[in-house]
């Protein structure tokens, strides 16, 4: 095939996208596209801190694997959602797979915008991203050529999502607007809509870029950009703002209600505690110069940090316990009795909240994990490679 051919195949693919994008197919490839850690997926829930309320009961004996893709669509795995204990989807940035973890088999794919990921809804509602649009959909309809979509204001070829916080009526979400050859200013966009109309709630537009911002349970927004952290209540209004020296990195919202942000300064990485009124609690400076995820924050609470060769946990303004990692891409998730797990390449291992590793699982064939991995309700662990679901017991 020659390469005016590829171009010309690439822009029809797009368009079909664009217009229709709800059952589109997708074209084979033979190269793997690397996942765009920009449209990062919400870590377990939308307050980003990868905490599962779930008492971890694995013990990294390989249960099940399950084989989801023959490598015949463009895309990497990005994320791994569990609808419930018997159904998963795997969002693979241009589509997403839906899996029967119970019978071990995959029940098909359909398209999706890249510039968003799937979010879980209410029960066993998921929603994913058809061009400006929010489709919900359920394992049992996922493949109805017509579904409900509803407007995304702001979502489209010159912005990505941030967050979304779906909920029965309505759903909050934030989008940032990378600018365009015409207008090249970065906004970041937070509104709450309900599904079905076209108006907002309300919306607020801020300027410049923000790192993912997590949404309370209560519908606030935590907004960090350069030298500013804003938080957004539900109705919309600016209800706190404070100025600092940091350039952020990351942020989440820990089970205790408090932010958690790690930000550049002037004085090194600065790992810091406020409350929702920006009181800060505490600070301390950290040797992280980079996350694979947000904050990690467990109900102790316990943050733990990945990057920079390791995974550190921190109890208040002090390092407790560090263990290395391989991969720039690590990430984790943290249960309700303190076990972290983490998926490193194609390395998942637990540790405990003294810092010990209970138990590591290498995968025979090295498929590397890329997901977070996420735990069901009998404390199992599943993780996703490009090419396989996994179930750890």
């Amino acid at each position: 095939m020659n390469g005016y051919r590829c171009i010309a195949i690439t822009l029809l693919f797009m368009l079909v996208l664009c217009s229709s994008g709800r059952n589109a197919k997708l074209p084979p490839t033979q190269n793997k596209i690397e996942a765009d850690m920009r449209y990062l997926q919400p870590y377990s829930n939308p307050q980003l801190n990868s905490f599962q309320a779930v008492k971890l009961t694995a013990e990294g004996r390989l249960g099940k694997k399950i084989s989801y893709s023959d490598g015949s669509v463009a895309g990497a795995a990005r994320s791994l959602l569990l609808i419930n204990d018997d159904n998963a989807v795997i969002d693979y940035g241009e589509a997403f797979y839906a899996v029967d973890i119970a019978q071990g088999k995959c029940l098909g794919y359909r398209a999706k915008t890249a510039n968003s990921f799937v979010a879980l809804g209410n029960g066993d509602k998921f929603y994913f991203s058809s061009s400006n649009q929010l489709v919900g959909a359920t394992i049992k309809n996922f493949k109805n050529e017509e579904l409900p979509d509803f407007f995304v204001p702001g979502l489209g070829q010159f912005s990505s999502m941030n967050n979304i916080r779906p909920q029965e009526e309505i759903f909050t979400a934030a989008i940032q607007n990378d600018g365009n050859p015409k207008y090249p200013e970065k906004t970041f966009i937070v509104f709450q809509k309900i599904y079905p109309t076209t108006n907002t709630n309300w919306i607020l537009k801020l300027d410049g870029e923000a790192a993912p911002a997590p949404i309370t349970v209560d519908g606030a927004v935590v907004v960090a950009r350069d030298k500013k952290l804003t938080i957004i209540d539900n109705s919309g209004k600016l209800a706190n703002e404070i100025t600092s020296e940091f350039s952020p990195l990351s942020c989440s919202i820990g089970p205790d209600g408090q932010i958690y942000i790690l930000s550049n300064t002037t004085r090194g990485s600065l790992l810091e505690a406020y409350d929702l009124s920006l009181n800060k609690k505490w600070e301390m400076i950290v040797d992280k110069h980079s996350l694979s995820q947000p904050p990690i924050v467990d109900a102790g609470p316990v943050i733990y940090l990945l990057g920079s060769g390791s995974v550190s946990a921190y109890r208040g303004e002090r390092l407790i316990w560090e263990t290395p990692i391989a991969s720039d891409a690590a990430k984790a998730t943290v249960s309700q009795n303190g076990q972290l797990v983490v998926t490193d390449g194609a390395r998942i291992f637990c540790v405990d909240q003294s810092g010990m590793i209970k138990w590591t699982y290498q995968d025979s064939k090295g498929e590397t994990f890329s997901t977070p991995p996420i735990f069901d309700s009998q404390g199992r662990v599943l993780a996703a490679s490009d090419k396989s679901v996994i179930i750890l017991e």
